[in-house]
């Protein structure tokens, strides 16, 4: 069945419709290849081209996604995918400071991937580069380069991330860089930019300011240089992105020692190489260094060193902190020694004090030596051990300025450890050293071993832990010296004979222990001199002694422990305790005399107190310690002090004396030899007066107090006493006195008589103040009073015999009991004045006047019996006025009175009645020639005897 004539019409109209779209489709393609064909003529007639915005915005959209900002002075492209930029200014997003200039920068592209909007340069070009450090963190406070001039071909590797880098030239500071080699560029951490270089970008932008920072804050500690170079070689590394070989040369450096002080160490001639990696942990780096010579100006220099440096190397802060450092050099000279084969082996970790050991030769000897040194200024310690010659000893003596030569020789070279310390511009600021010696002549004074700690600091030379042996003798101490002005101070401990050291002191130390006999051995002894080499004047010393069994003075004691300060013109004994027999007597004792000449003494003085007796005194102070003592006798040691001092002005001249001594005791003792029990004394000289101010003693059982002044010497010595006595025996103390004088007249004393028995229970007050000759008790004079109780101290029997019968009866009346008597005296020479005595008793009194005889005992009294007075009976009442009739005539002796009326029984009617007071008629009156009535004598029935 033939189709609709509809269905034909459409088919006819679809098939004209497809003609002429294909038609119309081969006109455009044949519009489009007409273009692309004139595009493609332009362009190959055409070599430069501006940069199409879509590439403009697509290279400014990178840089933004790396966080950096350029502006362009221009930028074109070629048709082979060659893109040219040129007065390149690039910022960070975030400062608006730029970063880097460039005058050109050159990249290849793949022209096709560049119009399809993809750029991925295989290789980039810069050229005039300068990386800018901010204004905000620059040390200037002004925008400058850090990196200038930088040319550099960069180019993509064979391999994914990897960077060819080839003729890179820059000024780094004083560094001429150049660098060449091969880098991976570090790969992506989360998503982001893959290409290589995008990946370089962003790393810049991220760490451009800290790097900026560091590598600026490096630069500025760089000392000054000269001809510095510096050649790395890049190595790739899968991980840290590349190792570089490091090679710095210099021809010379300067390195100021200190801000304030225009000093500088120059070296010359230096060379380093070494192997970094730019990333990482930080790391042990080792660097090979070559100088040809370190000169510290005129103080020290150093020739041809070897070094070989191990460093710790931080390449995130791009820090280089030295660690160990191995040296060797033919010569290194400092402050005029030279040191030959110096081998050091120095750690650098605490730059910039720097540690070193290693050896050297230096003085003819091989030494080794440790050194802590302060590379900015030579400040530090050296420690040295090694054995010392004569050169070491020349060396040493010219360091500290004293000729150490002189005081020390020795035949075997001995080990010394010594330690340096240096200050700024290496100047020694102390020393410190060990010694040990065998036989040694130190100063005059051989020694069989010696051992010291040496130590010099500031001028002062310090020996200490010094250990001397001679013999059986061994000491220790230390010595001290300032080495500016040679003063020194010299300390011994132990046990040295004093004639072993004579050589270290002048003459007066024989002589100062010439006074001592150490039979016991060597004393334990301190011993301190001082004073300054060659000034004999100002020689102190100090000494502390122990000795048993010693003799001072020819004073045998015990034990003696002292204290001494010598120096010129004095010896003081600052103290003294000497143990003996008797007891301990501690004190001080000083000698002065005239200089030059140490026997001329001009003063003596001392000053002690403890228990003993008095022998030492002469043999301490001669013949004025035995004009002191002479009074005194002690039976028994006593408790005594003593202090005083002897002193003249030339030899030869009086001496003026001045001393005070006081003791006590409980036992016997004699003054001019006259018996006391216990005293308690101080008496005071003064030249030629001795006065005994106050002292209390026993005397008869009783108390005697006062105080005692003799003047003078020898014959013509007088003295003078005021005393007082209370509570005597009077029967002990006549029987003292008696005794005594019979001694002072050489003679043999009687035996007491019944009157001293009969008066042994009687008391004795006295008080008398007399003076005269010193060994004359009979030529003294002066005054006195006295008290005497005795129960019967006396029976006055007034009718004689019959008094004795009524005297157990009622009519007692006439026997008067007396037991009071008290006088005021005078003391004329032998003879005892009395113009004033009372004796008293119950029933009577009896008042006298007389004198009495020291020499003799006699006895001229005359006294007036008032036999009732002090009664209160009838009969006292009565017979109280014939008390004025009764005068009684008194002689004999004291221990034999004899009573004797002056008035017989006829006068006392007389007396009664007055008769006797009245003028008889036509009587004259005698004079002085005419005899005296005769007394009218008792006969015995009328005596009156004292029982």
């Amino acid at each position: 069945m033939p189709a609709p004539r509809w269905l034909k019409a459409c088919w006819q109209s679809s098939r004209f419709c497809g003609q002429c779209v294909w038609a119309l489709v081969q006109w455009i393609l044949w519009i489009l290849l007409v273009i692309l064909a004139g595009v493609q003529i332009f362009l190959l007639t055409k070599h430069e081209l501006n940069v199409p915005q879509f590439v403009l915005r697509e290279v400014e959209s990178r840089l933004a996604d790396a966080g950096l900002h350029a502006k362009f002075g221009k930028f074109t492209c070629d048709p082979t995918g060659h893109l040219l930029v040129r007065d390149v200014r690039i910022s960070l997003l975030s400062s608006d400071a730029t970063v880097m200039r460039a005058k050109s920068i050159s990249l290849q592209v793949d022209p096709v991937a560049l119009w399809l909007n993809e750029i991925d340069p295989s290789e980039i070009r810069f050229s005039g580069i300068d990386l800018m450090i901010p204004a905000v963190i620059s040390p200037s406070g002004q925008a400058e380069p850090i990196i200038a001039g930088l040319d550099a071909r960069v180019r993509r590797g064979k391999l994914p991330r990897l960077l060819d880098i080839s003729n890179l030239t820059a000024q780094v500071g004083p560094f001429s860089v150049s660098a060449f080699g091969q880098v991976i560029a570090p790969s992506p951490q989360n998503a982001g930019p893959v290409m290589p270089f995008d990946q370089l970008l962003r790393s810049f932008s991220q760490n451009y300011l800290r790097q900026c920072q560091r590598i600026s804050k490096l630069l500025t500690q760089l000392p000054g240089m000269q001809g510095a170079k510096l050649e790395i070689q890049l190595t790739p590394h899968p991980e840290l992105g590349a190792e570089a070989a490091v090679d710095a040369r210099a021809e010379q450096i300067e390195v100021k020692l200190a801000h304030d002080r225009p000093e500088t160490v120059r070296i010359r001639e230096i060379s380093l190489t070494g192997q970094f990696l730019p990333g990482g942990e930080k790391r042990r780096e080792i660097l090979d260094l070559t100088i040809g010579a370190i000169e510290w100006q005129d103080r020290a220099d150093a020739h041809d060193l070897q070094l070989e440096l191990s460093a710790d190397w931080d390449p995130t802060t791009l820090n280089l902190s030295p660690a160990n450092l191995t040296l060797s050099s033919r010569r290194i000279s400092a402050e005029g020694i030279n040191f030959d084969s110096a081998r050091i082996h120095a750690s650098l970790a605490g730059i910039p004090v720097i540690q070193s050991q290693g050896s050297v030769r230096v003085g003819g000897g091989e030494w080794s030596f440790q050194t802590d040194i302060d590379a900015t200024n030579g400040a530090g310690r050296i420690n040295l051990t090694g054995e010392v010659g004569d050169q070491t000893l020349k060396i040493a003596a010219h360091k500290i300025g004293f000729d150490v030569p002189s005081i020390l020789s020795w035949s075997q070279r001995p080990v010394l450890a010594a330690k340096f310390m240096l200050g700024p511009g290496g100047k020694p600021l102390s020393a410190e050293a060990d010694l040990s010696t065998g036989p040694v002549n130190a100063r005059w004074v051989p020694l069989d071993s010696t051992s010291a700690h040496v130590t010099w600091r500031n001028h002062q030379l310090r020996a200490d832990q010094i250990v001397l042996r001679r013999g059986d003798s061994l000491a220790f101490g230390s010595y001290d010296m300032n080495t500016a002005d040679t003063s020194f101070r010299f300390l011994l401990n132990g046990q040295l004979v004093p004639s072993d050291i004579n050589g270290w002191f002048r003459d007066w130390w024989p002589r100062l222990f010439a006074m001592f006999n150490f039979q016991a051995g060597p004393p334990r002894a301190n011993v301190e001199v001082s004073g300054r080499w060659k000034a004999k004047l100002e020689t102190q010393i100090f000494i502390s002694a122990d000795a048993d069994n010693v003799a001072v003075k020819d004073i045998p004691m015990q034990r003696m422990r002292t204290r001494l300060f010598v120096r010129p013109g004095w010896v003081d004994v600052l103290n003294f305790i000497s143990e003996r027999e008797p007891g301990t007597v501690q004190g001080r004792f000083a000698r002065q005399w005239h200089l030059p000449d140490s026997r001329r003494w001009t003063r003596l003085e001392i000053h002690a107190g403890g228990r003993s007796d008095l022998s030492p005194v002469p043999k301490l102070l001669r013949e004025n310690g035995e004009a002191l003592i002479d009074p005194f006798t002690f039976n028994s040691p006593l408790d005594l002090r003593l202090d005083g001092a002897i002193s003249r002005e030339e030899w030869g001249q009086p001496t003026v004396k001045n001393f005070t001594i006081s003791g006590q005791t409980n036992d016997t003792w004699r003054y001019k030899n006259f018996p006391l029990q216990g005293v308690s004394f101080k008496a005071e000289q003064q030249n030629d007066q001795i006065s005994i101010d106050e002292f209390t003693t026993g005397l008869g059982g009783g108390e005697l107090k006062g105080k005692i002044l003799l003047t003078g010497s020898g014959e013509t010595q007088k003295i003078g006493f005021d005393v007082n006595l209370e509570d005597a025996s009077l029967g002990r103390t006549i029987q003292d006195v008696v005794e005594w004088t019979a001694s002072r007249k050489g003679e043999r004393a009687a035996a007491p008589s019944n009157f001293q028995k009969q008066m042994a229970a009687g008391t004795l007050t006295l008080s008398l103040s007399a003076e005269g000759p010193a060994d004359d008790p009979f030529d003294l004079k002066g005054t006195g009073s006295a008290a005497v109780f005795h129960p019967d101290l006396a029976d006055l029997n007034l009718l004689g015999p019959l008094s004795v019968l009524l005297k157990r009866t009622l009519l007692n009346f006439s026997t008067l009991k007396l037991s009071h008597a008290n006088a005021n005296f005078e003391l004329s020479g032998p003879t005892v004045k009395f113009p004033e005595l009372k004796v008293s008793g119950d029933r009577g009194a009896l008042d006298a006047n007389g004198t009495y005889s020291l020499e003799t005992k006699g006895l001229n009294f005359t006294s007036r019996v008032r036999p009732f007075e002090g009664g209160e009976g009838l009969l006292d009442a009565v017979f109280t006025p014939f008390s004025s009739v009764l005068e009684v005539k008194l002689a004999g002796q004291l221990s034999k009175p004899e009573w004797t009326f002056v008035y017989g029984p006829t006068n006392i009617l007389r007396n009664i009645t007055g008769e006797n007071n009245r003028a008889r008629p036509g009587s004259q009156t005698s004079t002085p020639n005419s005899p005296k009535p005769p007394e009218e004598t008792t006969t015995s029935s009328s005596s009156v005897p004292l029982e």
